[in-house]
């Protein structure tokens, strides 16, 4: 996926520690930490596994920061708090729904 913002550069402490970091914000809803002089994650990058379509041949994981996204993975039919006006299964309408890495093939998959 393109880059969906520029690449931020900060000297932060974490965990008591003064760390030159690099921090991405992806499409996926996803912020990552690196650090700049090693490129470990300092608040941690775990591969998780991933529903396959192996028509699709994709890599069976992906990385998730461990501190969590910044946003949903799926579909929501209403965020918490608030009015959505007509039906709220109207933007996508008979789609499958599926979450950021459910495969697609011959269905919509609505994300």
């Amino acid at each position: 996926m393109d880059n969906v913002m520029s690449p931020v550069l900060a000297d932060v402490r974490i965990r008591g520690r003064r760390r030159k970091v690099v921090v991405y914000g992806s499409k996926s809803g996803m912020f990552f930490t690196l650090d700049r002089t090693d490129g470990t994650a300092p608040l941690g990058v775990v591969e998780r596994p991933v529903p396959q379509e192996p028509r699709q041949k994709t890599w069976p994981t992906q990385p998730f920061p461990v501190q969590g996204g910044w946003t949903e993975q799926r579909v929501v039919d209403q965020p918490l708090g608030t009015t959505v006006p007509g039906d709220p299964n109207r933007a996508v309408p008979n789609y499958v729904r599926g979450a950021l890495y459910t495969p697609r093939w011959d269905t919509p998959i609505g994300r």
